[in-house]
C-alpha cells in the first residue's frame, strides 16, 4: 500500500509540473539603426500577459511554451515573433512612417480633430 501511495503522489506532482511550463523570456528591442526602443509593448498572443520595454529597450516576460510575442507601440510597425524554446529574444523593429491624426478631447469628452476646433490647442 505504501508503494502505491508513493507512486500516486509522484504521478500527481509530475502532472502539476507538466502543466506549469511557463518560462521567463528576456530580450532587447532595437530599431533598424541599433537604437534601443523604450516603451514598446510586448504581449503574448492570445492572452492578456504583457509588459513594456524599459529605457534601454530591455524586457522580461513569462510565457508558455510555444508562445508568440507581439511587439507594438506608437510609431512601430507591429511584429509577431515566435519564441520557440529560446530564453533570449532580441528584436529589431521597423519604425512606422504613418502619421497619426491628432485628436483632441474637449472638456465635455467630445472628440474633435485639431483643425476643427475654434480655439488654440497647445
Amino acid at each position: 500500500m505504501r508503494k502505491f501511495l508513493t507512486l500516486f503522489v509522484m504521478l500527481m506532482l509530475s502532472g502539476i509540473l507538466a502543466f506549469s511550463q511557463n518560462r521567463v523570456v528576456s530580450g532587447v528591442i532595437t530599431d533598424d539603426k541599433g537604437v534601443p526602443v523604450e516603451g514598446a509593448s510586448v504581449r503574448v498572443k492570445g492572452s492578456k500577459t504583457g509588459t513594456a520595454a524599459d529605457l534601454n529597450g530591455a524586457f522580461t516576460i513569462s510565457v508558455p511554451s510555444g508562445a508568440t510575442l507581439i511587439i507594438s507601440g506608437v510609431g512601430i510597425t507591429p511584429q509577431e515573433i515566435a519564441v520557440g524554446n529560446q530564453s533570449t529574444v532580441n528584436v529589431t523593429i521597423n519604425r512606422s512612417a504613418r502619421v497619426e491624426e491628432t485628436v483632441v478631447v474637449t472638456a465635455l469628452g467630445i472628440r474633435r480633430s485639431e483643425k476643427a476646433l475654434g480655439y488654440a490647442v497647445t
